[in-house]
C-alpha cells in the first residue's frame, strides 16, 4: 500500500509516517512539503531509524510522486499563529491549498482514499470533497483521536486498561462533541454508568484538556493525531476491521464524526449503534449546527474567496 503525505515536513505528517512505518502499515511512504529540504530530513532520518524493525519505503517527493498512492493524507494547514478558530475565515484563507491539492489528488491518484488530520476538521472534509468532485465515500477526516482521549479517561475513572475499554465521541470535532456513554464496554462487556459519573467523566476529560492546552502553546497533539491516522489507515487496508470514529459526508450535505466500516475504497457502511433518548437528541443538534455551519462557510467562500481560488 502506498500513502502520500502532504504536509510531511510538520510534525503532524512526520508523527504519521512513523506510526505508518513502524507498524509496517504501508509498503511506501511519501512525504511532500513545500519546504522540500524538512521532508527529505524527515524522509532520510526516518528511513534510518526504521530499517530493524520495518521495510517500508520513505522518501521525500513532489505531487508527481503520488502516482499509484492508495492514501492521500493532508497533514497541512494554516500555522498556529495564523489561525483565527473562525472555520469561515481559516477555510478562506487555505483556499490555495484546497485548490492545490484538488488539482493534484485530480490529476495523479483521483482514485485515492483521502485522509484530512485539517482543522476545522469537518468543514475541510466537506470543501475538499466538493473542490475535488469525487466520490463522498473516498474523503474522510480523522476524528478517532476524541474516541481515544474519552477511552484514556474511562480507564483512569474505571481504574482499569484503557486498551480494554471500547467507547466511541460523534458529533463535530470541536467542544460540542459527544461521548456515547451508552456504548462503552470494558473487554467487550458492557458498561453502564450514572448522570452523575458520566458528568464525572466528561469533567476529568475537559481538565485534561485544559492542562494539555496550558503546557503546549502553539504545539499540536502530534502523537495522539499520528496514532489516529495510523488507527485509521489500518481500518482502511483491512489490517482491523473497525468500525472506526471519522468524520464522513452524509446524503444530507455535511460532514460529521460517526464510526463507519472502511475499505480501500473508502467509506462502506456506518456502525449499527444504539442511542440513548439524550445522545440521539444531542448528534440531530450536532447534524443541525454542522449543516449551518458549512452554509456558512460556503457563503463567506463565495463573497471573500481570491479569482484564483475555487469558489461554491
Amino acid at each position: 500500500m502506498k500513502v502520500f503525505i502532504v504536509g510531511g515536513a510538520g510534525i503532524v505528517g512526520s508523527a504519521t509516517a512513523l506510526f505508518l512505518a513502524s507498524r509496517q502499515i504501508a509498503d511506501e511512504i511519501v512525504l511532500y512539503d513545500l519546504n522540500e529540504a524538512m521532508a527529505k530530513s524527515h524522509s532520510m532520518d526516518l528511513t534510518q531509524s526504521m530499517f530493524d524493525c520495518s521495510q517500508t519505503r520513505i522518501l521525500a517527493g513532489a505531487w508527481e510522486d503520488a502516482v499509484g498512492s492508495d492514501i492521500v493524507v493532508i497533514a497541512a494547514g494554516l500555522p498556529a499563529a495564523d489561525a483565527t478558530h473562525d472555520p469561515c475565515k481559516d477555510i478562506c484563507s487555505m483556499m490555495p491549498l484546497v485548490r492545490a491539492i484538488a488539482e493534484g489528488v485530480n490529476r495523479y491518484c483521483p482514485g485515492a482514499v483521502v485522509l484530512s488530520l485539517t482543522n476545522p476538521l469537518d468543514a475541510f472534509n466537506y470543501i475538499l470533497c466538493r473542490a475535488c468532485a469525487l466520490p463522498k465515500e473516498r474523503f474522510i477526516a480523522m476524528s478517532v483521536n476524541d474516541s481515544l482521549r474519552f477511552r484514556y479517561a474511562l480507564g483512569d475513572y474505571l481504574q482499569t486498561d484503557p486498551a480494554t475499554i471500547g467507547a466511541f465521541v460523534i458529533g463535530e470535532h470541536n467542544p460540542a462533541k459527544i461521548p456515547l456513554f451508552s456504548s462503552v464496554t470494558v473487554d467487550g462487556n458492557p458498561v453502564s454508568f450514572t448522570e452523575i459519573q458520566a458528568a464525572e467523566v466528561r469533567t476529568n476529560m475537559n481538565a485534561w484538556w485544559k492542562e494539555f492546552l496550558d503546557v503546549s502553546g502553539s504545539r499540536t497533539a502530534a502523537w495522539t493525531s499520528g496514532v489516529s491516522a495510523a488507527m485509521t489507515i489500518e481500518v482502511l487496508c483491512g489490517i482491523n476491521p473497525g468500525p472506526i470514529c471519522c468524520s464522513t459526508i452524509l446524503e444530507d450535505g455535511l460532514s460529521i464524526g460517526y464510526p463507519v466500516y472502511l475499505d480501500k475504497t473508502g467509506v462502506t457502511g456506518f456502525a449499527d449503534l444504539t442511542l440513548s433518548q439524550q445522545e440521539s437528541a444531542d448528534f440531530e443538534a450536532a447534524k443541525k449546527a454542522a449543516k449551518e455551519g458549512i452554509s456558512k462557510v460556503i457563503a463567506y467562500l463565495n463573497t471573500n474567496s481570491q479569482p484564483d481560488n475555487i469558489s461554491f
